[in-house]
C-alpha cells in the first residue's frame, strides 16, 4: 500500500515538471525554456544556398506561443519546414537557418500563433524591413529588422 502511494506521488511529480516546461509564461517568469532555433528547408526557390541569423519578436509574445519563420521573395513565400517540427517561442528572440534556397532577394517573415486553440489564430506577424540577396551557392548571415 505504501509503495503504491509513493509511486503515484512520484508519477504526479514527473508529470507536473514535464507540464511546467516552457508553456504559458512571459519573459520574466524564469522558465527553463530556450529561445527557438527554426532550422530547415524552404521550398519556394529550389537551390543550394542557405541563410541564417537572429530575429527579434515584438513585445507581447508569450513563452509557448507557436512560431513559424519563413522567406518572402515578393509574390512567392514559404515557411521554413523545421527539423524539429513544432516550434514554440521562448523570450523575444529566435534564430533561424533556411536551407535549399536559390538565387533571389528575400525578406524574412514570422507568424506567432496561439497553439493552445483549436483554430490556432494568428497573434502577431511581421516581414523584415531589410532584405538579403543570394546569387549562387552561398551561406549568408542575415539578421532581420521587423
Amino acid at each position: 500500500m505504501r509503495a503504491d502511494i509513493l509511486s503515484r506521488g512520484f508519477v504526479l511529480g514527473v508529470v507536473a515538471v514535464a507540464l511546467a516546461g516552457c508553456g504559458g509564461g512571459d519573459d520574466d517568469s524564469g522558465s527553463s525554456c530556450t529561445p527557438p532555433d527554426v532550422s530547415g528547408v524552404v521550398y519556394i526557390n529550389d537551390g543550394d544556398a542557405q541563410a541564417h541569423g537572429k530575429g527579434q519578436l515584438p513585445a507581447g509574445v508569450k513563452d509557448g506561443d507557436g512560431l513559424n519563420v519563413g522567406l518572402d521573395m515578393g509574390g512567392v513565400s514559404g515557411d521554413i519546414l523545421p527539423d524539429n517540427f513544432f516550434t514554440e517561442t521562448c523570450g523575444k528572440t529566435f534564430t533561424y537557418t533556411a536551407r535549399g534556397i536559390g538565387p533571389g532577394t528575400y525578406h524574412v517573415t514570422y507568424t506567432v500563433y496561439d497553439n493552445n486553440s483549436e483554430s490556432t489564430p494568428t497573434l502577431f506577424e511581421g516581414t523584415s524591413t531589410n532584405t538579403f540577396t543570394i546569387v549562387n551557392n552561398e551561406n549568408v548571415e542575415f539578421n532581420p529588422t521587423f
